[in-house]
């Protein structure tokens, strides 16, 4: 697909949020937000936010499962506590393949290897967080 045609199928207003501490990657996956029409901020931990509360700012978030000092389970918690699964999460991964665990949080939404692509992440973490809005309307929450 063309990214012209990128842009026009999955631009939209949601401020999508990145937690990766490969800094290479969060460069890529932000340049082709932007290709894509998308507001994606990266930051490398959860630290570097400088406040939890700043994580109600996003639609939807994209956390690598290995960072520094936290898991991105750890994280998504964050969500799943103070924003009552109203903020979807995808779980990312450039290491091994994982399958959604009963004990994760309901906020993962779901989990796609790093080597999907910058498409496919981007892709996937809009249509969990397009489709969480419907629900959310749908319910009146």
């Amino acid at each position: 697909m063309a990214r012209s045609h990128q842009k026009e199928n999955m631009g939209n207003n949601s401020k999508l949020v990145l937690f990766d501490d490969d800094r290479a990657f969060s460069l890529i996956l932000k340049d082709f937000a932007k290709t894509m029409g998308l507001d994606l901020d990266c930051f490398s931990s959860l630290e570097d936010l400088g406040s939890v509360g700043k994580l109600a700012d996003y639609d939807g978030a994209i956390i690598d499962y290995h960072l520094e000092n936290f898991t991105g389970v750890e994280i998504a918690k964050y969500f799943e506590s103070f924003f009552d699964n109203s903020k979807p999460v995808l779980l990312i991964s450039g290491k091994g393949t994982f399958k959604k665990k009963p004990k994760w949080p309901n906020v993962i939404m779901a989990f796609l290897h790093k080597d999907s692509g910058p498409c496919a992440i981007l892709d996937k973490i809009t249509r969990c967080v397009k489709k969480n809005q419907i629900t959310r309307q749908i319910v009146g929450v």
